[in-house]
């Protein structure tokens, strides 16, 4: 980029004053300490044109159109794992344009695009999905004392060389390679500890080390089938949990804060000894406040969960309001028998949001002929559809229709109330408010 300075207009105006005034230009030129040359040129340019201000260059022609420019943010969008180069590839064959991958990596930060490392997560089956969300649906009504009688049990492992990519340095910029900025890292742990415990409320476990080794018969009967019967022997319920489902248990995030407590020590491990007693020292360091807050979160993350009903609502004796969104490619009949049974047959409401007045799909007539109220909020885009609408409710009033709906909208947050109801009169159809204001009034258009 160019480290040019342009000199503003004001400036510009106050030179040419200072020079019609009589001044000489190298008097000028020092009063503002700008260079003669600069001052020379911008009074010849007044003489010539009568004007101070800088005309602007057109600059270099852009290499891609705007149709080019939507064509290229498409192409990352349906592969987001291409690289830039490969979306200049892909332009090249479709195009038969060069283009380097700056250009294509500018273009896709002007479509909001950027390149960003994928969150990373365990892969997972169809029925692993499944079983996450029957469980779910299971604990679903858990209170707090339900979850406060459950013992949260999980096993971690810990080293000296972290592979936590939190850990943070201060340097200086260009000084990435320097020796004091780079943490050495073998590939393999050279020395981990397994460790298990468990938490509840208002209590926890002591922080068990796992002896390393290979699993023999007899470790294995001392270390999973013995204790197996004893949970047995002593009517202590398991929880059935679902298989690679790590962010289920709150215990995860005790984990992280422990690893942290470690590694903000003043002198952290350096050997197998000291990480396990600064395992176990920072373990009973840590508060049973933040332990309970974290099995608390199980009813708390539960209660911002959505509850899904299939089919229509049954209690007919008690009120119901029904938001649906636009996403209706996955729904068929059952869009349809709730706006023409549930409104008029139910005791409950529907609010349809959508932004298509005609969306393609199967049940779009019946619900639009049994929509009661119709708002319209402000959209730039798709005044075709608007007057198709207007034709269908005011076929000799269409261009009223569309006046009211600009004067409606002119404003923020704003919208046009279309009563469709069937009883209702002509003149009161478009109004400008679904409740009335503070003095008791709405708004009302009709045709001049």
């Amino acid at each position: 980029m160019s480290s040019r300075h342009h000199i503003d207009d004001f400036m510009r105006g106050r030179i040419i004053g200072k020079i019609a005034e009589g001044r000489k230009i190298t008097h000028v030129a020092r009063k503002f300490d700008i260079a003669h040359s600069v001052v020379s040129r911008l009074w010849k340019s007044f003489k010539t044109t009568g004007m101070c201000s800088r005309r602007h260059g057109g600059g270099r022609v852009r290499s891609t159109t705007p149709a080019e420019d939507r064509y290229i943010v498409l192409s990352a969008k349906r592969n987001r794992h291409t690289t830039a180069q490969q979306v200049a590839n892909q332009f090249l064959a479709a195009s038969g344009k060069q283009i380097s991958r700056k250009t294509v990596a500018r273009r896709l930060r002007g479509g909001g695009l950027y390149a960003r490392r994928p969150v990373v997560c365990v892969p997972l089956t169809r029925q692993h999905r499944t079983a996450r969300l029957q469980w779910c649906r299971e604990h679903h009504n858990w209170t707090e004392q339900d979850w406060a009688c459950v013992l949260f049990s999980d096993e971690s492992r810990f080293s000296l060389s972290s592979d936590c990519r939190c850990q943070l340095i201060w340097r200086e910029s260009g000084t990435v390679y320097r020796p004091e900025n780079i943490q050495e890292k073998d590939r393999y742990p050279t020395c981990s500890i397994m460790v298990w415990t468990g938490i509840m409320i208002n209590d926890r476990t002591r922080l068990h080390v796992v002896s390393n080794g290979s699993m023999t018969g007899q470790r294995y009967i001392d270390e999973v089938l013995l204790p197996h019967d004893c949970l047995d022997s002593e009517g202590i319920q398991r929880l059935v949990w679902p298989a690679r489902s790590p962010d289920l248990n709150p215990i995860e995030n005790v984990w992280d804060a422990l690893g942290r407590q470690v590694a903000g020590r003043n002198y952290p491990p350096t050997n197998k000894n000291t990480l396990i007693r600064a395992l176990t020292e920072e373990w009973d360091k840590l508060p049973q406040q933040l332990l309970d807050n974290v099995v608390q979160s199980m009813w708390f993350h539960e209660e911002k969960n959505i509850k899904f009903i299939a089919g229509l609502p049954t209690e007919d004796e008690k009120f119901k309001l029904l938001i649906i969104d636009d996403l209706m490619n996955s729904l068929t009949n059952d869009i349809a028998q709730m706006f023409t049974v549930g409104p008029h047959y139910k005791n409950f409401s529907i609010i349809l949001i959508t932004q298509n007045l005609f969306p393609r799909i199967r049940v779009a007539r019946d619900t639009s002929l049994n929509a009661y109220y119709i708002i319209l909020f402000r959209n730039n885009r798709d005044r075709s559809q608007l007057a198709c609408f207007g034709r269908q409710v005011f076929p000799d009033r269409s261009k009223f229709f569309m006046d009211a709906y600009k004067k409606a909208t002119a404003e923020k947050y704003q919208y046009l109330l279309v009563d469709c109801f069937p009883t209702t009169d002509k003149e009161l159809r478009l109004r400008q408010s679904l409740f009335l204001d503070q003095r008791g009034l709405n708004w009302v258009y009709v045709p001049e």
